[in-house]
């Protein structure tokens, strides 16, 4: 299997909500803008495959807007917004693998979310994601022998969460921004991997987190230039890694 992929514009998603009064059942707002994604899993057999995804220079935009200062969520609920640049995934159960993935991305990668509220007496989380090039696989009773080349040299990647609540029982806020990141596991056979992360571009995340009233609150920010974790349970994990930032 082999898959191209290139991105040669503006991939945004955007979502945008005002008013008021009170919502019974949980708040779902969404937004979410990807360049290139691909996936692939095999089961009861061997799969060779090569991915290689690329931008031009572009933007991989995301972002959430809720403006309800007057606005009751009285069953709390999710505001989200992510934005990933590359994304491949691969999944292989009762068999092998051995696969090439080749990430490049030259532009932006930008997560925002905005929310005014005034009453939430239920868990309600705002969340902003941002990530330039993204690996993951799962395996279960497979074996399976990873090559990764991710890089980001465009202009950074960025989320940003911002909500501020009248009267918050439980809310949280959570931006995470990554230039690269790789996660493999496996169960029950050999799971080897030589990955090479570089990033040249700016990271950032912010959370912020304002309530006149509060039960509980919590702002939290996570920003990496390259990520690796392999979990695995078997009889070897083999991991060369070389990351630059």
């Amino acid at each position: 299997l082999r898959t191209d992929q290139t991105l040669d514009g503006a991939a945004t998603a955007s979502v945008a909500v005002t008013g008021s009064g009170t919502i019974g059942a949980p708040v779902a707002l969404t937004a979410s803008a990807s360049g290139n994604l691909g996936a692939a899993t095999i089961r009861g057999g061997a799969l060779s495959a090569e991915a290689r995804q690329r931008t031009l220079g572009s933007t991989v935009r995301a972002e959430t807007v809720l403006i309800a200062p007057s606005g009751r969520a009285l069953g709390g609920g999710t505001v989200s917004a992510t934005a990933v640049a590359n994304a491949q995934g691969w999944g292989v159960q009762d068999g092998s693998a051995t696969l090439l993935a080749v990430q490049a991305h030259a532009g932006l990668t930008e997560a925002e979310l905005g929310a005014v509220l005034q009453y939430a007496p239920a868990p309600i989380a705002f969340t902003a994601t941002a990530v330039s090039n993204s690996v993951s696989a799962s395996g279960a009773n497979a074996a399976q022998s990873h090559a990764i080349d991710q890089s980001m040299t465009g202009q950074r990647t960025q989320a940003a969460a911002f909500a501020a609540v009248g009267n918050g029982w439980n809310a949280t806020t959570v931006a995470t921004a990554a230039a690269n990141t790789t996660a493999l596991a496996n169960q029950g056979g050999a799971l080897d991997a030589a990955v090479l992360q570089s990033n040249t571009a700016y990271v950032r995340a912010q959370g912020e987190l304002s309530a006149f009233d509060f039960g509980r609150g919590g702002a939290f920010a996570t920003g990496v230039g390259n990520a690796t974790s392999l979990t695995a349970a078997g009889p070897y994990v083999g991991l060369a890694l070389d990351q630059t930032n």
